[in-house]
């Protein structure tokens, strides 16, 4: 038998205890790490969808392309990774009046724009893209019901408005019908 404070039996349960829990800690202070477990999720969940080549000589390479808004920079990289995966080129912005202007510039196919950013929230961007001389999809996404239901009131032409957390597949699903 040991006496207590010896190297026994329960001290090397308390090391085996410590080293568990330490393994944990690294999850839990080191949010690009989990950011990376978590995008690796995503795209387990979007395995079964898949694109179809672009096989129209005439279309252009802004046709495939896919403008991500949104102030949230964990979410844009979730979805950058994402769309990227699935082939499609991807650009992002942080907020709606930056995002105007990639638009002029790059004419991207499809926009996906959260709703509630700051100096230029998605609607009133959607309101700006809809005087444009031509006409992407506007994907608009929210957490927040009352700017869910000010997104669904909108006279605009938006191609979906989506309540956030948007499962990934789902997600994927509309863009690739907006695509087209």
């Amino acid at each position: 038998m040991l006496a207590p404070g010896s190297t026994g039996q329960s001290t090397n349960h308390a090391n085996t205890f410590n080293n568990f829990w330490s393994g944990w800690q690294f999850w839990f202070f080191h949010p690009v790490t989990a950011l990376s477990a978590y995008t690796l999720a995503a795209r387990k969940a979007v395995r079964g969808i898949t694109v179809d080549p672009v096989s129209d000589s005439t279309t252009t390479r802004a046709s495939r392309t896919v403008l991500v808004v949104d102030d949230d920079p964990l979410q844009r990289l979730q979805l950058t990774d994402t769309l990227s995966d699935l082939g499609i080129d991807v650009l992002e912005e942080e907020e709606g009046s930056a995002a105007l202007e990639t638009i002029r510039s790059t004419r991207p196919a499809v926009i996906i724009m959260d709703v509630r950013m700051p100096v230029l929230d998605g609607i009133a961007a959607a309101q700006a893209i809809a005087d444009l001389d031509y006409k992407p999809r506007v994907i608009l996404m929210t957490g927040d019901p009352d700017s869910f239901y000010r997104a669904n009131t909108t006279q605009l032409d938006i191609f979906a408005v989506l309540e956030k957390p948007v499962p990934m597949r789902t997600l994927c699903r509309f863009i690739l019908k907006a695509l087209g």
